[in-house]
C-alpha cells in the first residue's frame, strides 16, 4: 500500500491572491531576501547537499516566521528525508498563515498518513477534494488513509474513484489490489491486473499479478492435496491418484522453492 508522493514544494504565497508578494508589482525586500534564501536551499539541494538546504530554509523561517516560504519548503525537506513529525508542523505553520491552501493541505494530508493520524489525513485531503474534486492523486491518498483505518469498501471506492479519473494509474491499481486481497477477494484482484494490462504496460503491475496468481496456485495445490489424500483414505488400493499426489506434492515444493528469495 503505497501514498502518491507530496506536491513539489511552491512559493503557497505566490498563488494567494491576498499576499503581498502577489500583489507587489516589485519585491520588497523581505520578499526579495526570502527569495534568495529559498533559491540558495534549493540550489543545495540540487548538489546534494542536505545540510546546507536546511540551513537556508531554517533562516528564512528565523527571520521570517509570518511568511509562509520557509515553512513550506522546510516541510517539504522534512517530508523527502522522512521526518514526518516535523513536516507536519511546518505545513500546519503554513496553513496558519494561509488557511485553505490546498497545496500544502495535501501535503500535510500524505505527511498525515505516514504519522498514522489518519482521521487528520482525511480531513485534508476531503478538503482539497471539495476544491478540486478530480485530483487522481488525492483520491488515491485518501484510499490509503481508509484503508489503514480498515474500511476496505470506503477504500476500494477510493481507489476505483482514482482509476476512473486515471485509467493508467499503476499506483492506485497496486492499492486495489492490496485492498480486494485483504478484504478477502484474491479473485477480484487477478481480475483488476488482467483488465489493466488488457490496455496498459506496467512491469509492477505483472509482478503483482504473477504474486497474485502463485498464490492462487498454492491454495488450489493445497486444496487439490487434501482431497487426494481424503480419496486415498477411502480407497488405499488407488494407484492412480497416489500418483496424482506425489506429482502435486512435487509441484507444491518446486512452487516454494521459487518463491524464496534469491541469496
Amino acid at each position: 500500500m503505497s501514498t502518491s508522493v507530496p506536491h513539489p514544494a511552491a512559493d503557497p504565497a505566490a498563488a494567494d491572491p491576498t499576499s503581498a508578494s502577489a500583489a507587489a508589482a516589485a519585491p520588497d525586500v523581505a520578499t526579495q531576501a526570502i527569495l534568495t534564501h529559498v533559491q540558495e536551499g534549493k540550489a543545495a539541494l540540487a548538489r546534494g547537499d542536505l545540510d546546507g538546504a536546511l540551513s537556508q530554509f531554517e533562516l528564512v523561517v528565523d527571520r521570517f516566521p509570518q511568511r509562509p516560504e520557509g515553512h513550506n519548503n522546510l516541510g517539504s525537506l522534512y517530508a523527502a528525508l522522512g521526518r514526518f513529525d516535523r513536516a507536519e508542523e511546518c505545513f500546519s505553520s503554513v496553513l496558519e498563515l494561509l488557511p485553505g491552501n490546498v497545496n500544502v493541505s495535501y501535503n500535510r494530508g500524505v505527511v498525515r498518513i505516514r504519522l498514522q493520524d489518519f482521521d487528520g489525513a482525511i480531513a485534508d485531503l476531503g478538503a482539497v477534494l471539495s476544491v478540486f474534486p478530480e485530483d487522481a492523486d488525492c483520491w488515491n491518498n485518501l484510499g490509503v488513509a481508509t484503508f489503514l483505518q480498515g474500511d476496505y469498501e470506503e477504500a476500494r471506492g477510493h481507489f476505483r474513484h482514482a482509476l476512473e479519473l486515471v485509467p493508467n494509474y499503476p499506483n492506485a491499481l497496486l492499492n486495489l489490489c492490496d485492498t480486494e486481497t485483504a478484504a478477502g477477494r484474491p479473485e477480484a484482484a487477478i481480475a483488476a491486473c488482467e483488465d489493466y494490462l488488457r490496455q496498459y504496460g506496467d512491469t509492477e503491475v505483472r509482478r503483482k499479478l504473477l504474486d497474485l496468481l502463485a498464490d492462487s496456485c498454492r491454495n488450489l495445490l493445497g486444496r487439490a492435496c487434501a482431497m487426494a489424500e481424503q480419496v486415498l483414505r477411502e480407497s488405499p488400493e488407488d494407484a492412480q491418484t497416489r500418483v496424482q499426489l506425489g506429482q502435486l506434492i512435487q509441484a507444491q515444493e518446486n512452487l516454494a522453492v521459487s518463491a524464496e528469495p534469491t541469496p
